[in-house]
């Protein structure tokens, strides 16, 4: 593995930020992930947009451009001579020990690239398990929330709940109990016929991977209604799924121990699916 670090390569024994990096000593810092298929770095400018929306909300100024960016990403993909893989760029404020923001703050850059491992195609035809999470709570009035920051505790503390219950993911609820999306994903139930999922002004993150899906339910005539909604409301679904960079469109067969639907392959998500994986052909 080859791991670009400020425009140079280094192995991954040999790839090392400085202890006064503020990425390391903060989590301040942002990132974002994604996928590659067949050497295509699928929904590129999207995942660039919230980057610098993200950097933007912490004040974190990127100098560089677009294109620069772009360059970096594809030069990191063909040193690991990889066609599908998973990317991850990453900005910290730099080396700074303090909170104060004022002075010579020069960021960070780091891409890492590996290989894509798909998850079992079972997952997709019997659907997995999530819970809600009773650890972590976000709350809905933070601006935080939609940043795709370094500091993940909350996520990582989120997924270790999960994991120790053997379940694929966790959902989270605001202060509320409102259910807003998973540790690593956005969440959707359907219910006769309609996609329901949490609205943005919840401070969900903007997944890439849920606007593209709200997207293409619409253009499929799909109802869509993005609202505040309970877990009564799971455990009375048609069908529930998962999305994100990684798992794409993700059935859902249980939440909290309880079976979506008898444990059926709903019929709105097998559409979704099968027109998100056409989407990434083109």
């Amino acid at each position: 593995m080859y791991i670009k670090i400020n425009g140079k390569f280094y192995t991954k024994d040999k790839a090392k930020v400085s202890v006064l990096d503020r990425g390391f000593l903060y989590g301040d810092g942002v990132f974002e992930t994604m996928r590659v298929y067949n050497g295509h770095v699928f929904a590129l400018n999207e995942h660039l947009a919230r980057l610098r929306n993200s950097a933007k909300t912490i004040l974190l100024k990127i100098i560089k451009t677009d294109e620069e960016i772009k360059n970096e990403l594809i030069k990191t993909l063909k040193k690991n001579k990889l066609k599908n893989a998973i990317l991850r760029i990453s900005f910290s404020r730099g080396r700074g020990w303090g909170l104060n923001l004022k002075g010579e703050l020069k960021p960070s850059m780091v891409i890492l690239c590996r290989a894509f491992h798909p998850y079992p195609e079972e997952f997709y035809k019997k659907g997995v398990d999530v819970i809600i999470s009773k650890k972590v709570v976000s709350y809905s009035g933070s601006v935080l929330n939609r940043v795709k920051s370094t500091n993940y505790i909350p996520n990582i503390l989120a997924k270790n709940e999960a994991d120790d219950t053997g379940a694929f993911d966790a959902l989270t609820v605001d202060e509320k109990g409102y259910i807003l999306e998973g540790s690593v994903s956005n969440f959707f139930i359907v219910k006769k016929g309609v996609l329901i999922t949490a609205p943005l002004k919840t401070g969900i993150l903007p997944g890439i991977t849920r606007e593209i899906v709200l997207k293409l339910a619409k253009m499929s005539g799909i109802k869509i209604e993005e609202k505040k909604f309970k877990p009564e409301l799971i455990y009375k679904a048609d069908e529930a799924f998962l999305t994100n960079t990684s798992i794409e469109v993700l059935p859902v067969k249980i939440v909290n121990g309880k079976i979506i639907n008898k444990g059926r392959m709903g019929g709105v998500t097998l559409k979704l699916l099968n027109k998100f994986r056409d989407a990434v052909k083109e």
